[in-house]
């Protein structure tokens, strides 16, 4: 067995959400954790330029958690990499204007623009 493994995006997103399924009753802070990993790892694969894996990912997070707008801003921000401005001026547009956890906005898209762009 060699020292490195082949990463598997796959199977790395199974063990992470059997892992998250089983920490949490709460489904809606279980969404919100997968989204949020997603999120992640998809910024992960857009800053090597792995474009169409990121999308994905931010696609997932955004079915998921459908407020989630750091998934939408990084969604967004994989199009203009795509060339694709309008889509990703559309994204943004469309994009909810608050992000809610447990009754309690957690964000506003103007906050997350502004954090996005730091």
């Amino acid at each position: 067995m060699g020292l490195f493994k082949k990463y598997d995006p796959i199977k790395d997103k199974q063990k992470k959400f059997s892992e998250l399924e089983h920490s949490s009753g709460n489904p809606e802070l279980v969404n919100f954790q997968k989204a949020t990993w997603l999120t992640s790892r998809g910024n992960n694969f857009g800053q090597k330029k792995m474009y169409e894996e990121a999308k994905a990912d931010f696609e997932e997070a955004i079915i998921l958690k459908s407020d989630h707008l750091p998934a939408h801003i990084s969604l967004a921000v994989v199009y203009r990499e795509l060339g694709d401005e309008a889509r990703a001026l559309q994204i943004l547009e469309e994009a909810p204007e608050k992000m809610m956890f447990d009754g309690k906005v957690i964000t506003t898209k103007i906050e997350a623009l502004e954090g996005s762009s730091q």
